[in-house]
């Protein structure tokens, strides 16, 4: 039975796939079903992982940046949904099976890190098909950026406090010198009250 099972797995796995590795920079054309349509889209990246090796539920997974914001998408390496993958950069420094730092990492410390190299002469720039799953991700960060950009620059409440109007300053100033007369007065009869009791003290030691 294990014999059967796995003539089968070996009838399902293509042999067309390209060598590539956890790092590489590739691009990846998939038949997608729009209505009654199927349609072509490649989707280019970064290789962030890489599962289950060469079996027949290997899996692998790329990341891009659809409008600043990083998309990932996770391919069945024997799908038949992919027409083909071509391999575009091969990264030359790496020992990683998966690279998952690179998404809160700059694109110019990840290119010095990988140090890739070009296999192709120069890649056609392929439009990165943007499915409604991607839309919805690239706009729900967005917004939160924007919530954060716009909290950010909040003014403060002095900030937003009107200039007061002379009559408002005339009545802050009477305030300001009432509570000095008090606070004065208060020294006053504290001092006269120290000098009492002084003086008290001296007529009994009389």
């Amino acid at each position: 039975m294990s014999k059967l099972l796995q003539e089968f797995k070996n009838e399902k796995k293509r042999q067309d796939i390209p060598e590539f590795k956890s790092g590489d920079i590739v691009r990846v054309y998939q038949t997608i079903t729009e209505g009654d349509e199927e349609k072509t889209h490649p989707f280019a990246g970064i290789v962030i992982s890489r599962k289950g090796g060469n079996s027949l539920d290997a899996t692998f997974t790329v990341r891009t940046k659809i409008k600043g914001v990083g998309v990932e998408r996770t391919f069945p390496l024997h799908s038949p949904t992919i027409d083909k993958i071509e391999v575009q950069k091969e990264a030359s420094r790496t020992s990683r099976s998966k690279h998952y730092w690179v998404r809160d990492t700059s694109d110019k410390k990840v290119r010095k890190k990988l140090k890739w190299r070009r296999l192709e002469k120069e890649a056609e720039t392929a439009e990165v098909h943007v499915g409604k799953e991607e839309e919805e991700e690239v706009e729900k960060v967005r917004a939160e950026e924007m919530q954060k950009e716009d909290k950010g620059a909040e003014p403060k409440a002095e900030d937003k406090k009107e200039d007061s109007s002379p009559e408002e300053k005339r009545e802050e100033k009477e305030e300001m010198k009432n509570k000095q007369n008090d606070s004065d007065k208060r020294a006053e009869e504290e001092e006269k009250e120290g000098t009492e009791q002084a003086e008290d003290s001296k007529k009994e030691e009389e």
